[in-house]
């Protein structure tokens, strides 16, 4: 998950000694820790597994009745979830190409 690697990739033993691969790490690790921080302040849980921006789970206005601030939080974070997909496969097909990994050897990620 997201938290456990924000939480956990941030010591040298997760570090890369190849200055590229790292520059690469360290964006995509810096790019999750904004989401998590992002998602923990404009969330509210409303079940074991899910939460929504907007804190009424029984009723949720149509978008255009939302107010400003909630339709702000959720382009922030739709923007960062891009952010977060777009670092991470730049990371593994860097990663893929500098160990000569076979496209379909990772097809699974």
């Amino acid at each position: 998950p997201l938290w456990e690697f924000a939480e956990t990739w941030t010591d040298i033993g997760h570090e890369f000694h190849d200055p590229a691969l790292e520059r690469l790490r360290s964006s995509l690790l810096t790019t999750v820790q904004r989401f998590n921080r992002t998602t923990g302040t404009h969330t509210f849980k409303i079940a074991s597994d899910s939460s929504k921006v907007y804190p009424d789970a029984k009723y949720e206005p149509p978008d255009y009745e939302k107010p400003e601030y909630v339709r702000e939080a959720v382009a922030e974070i739709e923007q960062l979830a891009d952010e977060v997909a777009q670092r991470y496969r730049a990371l593994v097909e860097a990663g893929r190409s500098q160990l000569r990994v076979p496209p379909d050897a990772m097809a699974h990620l």
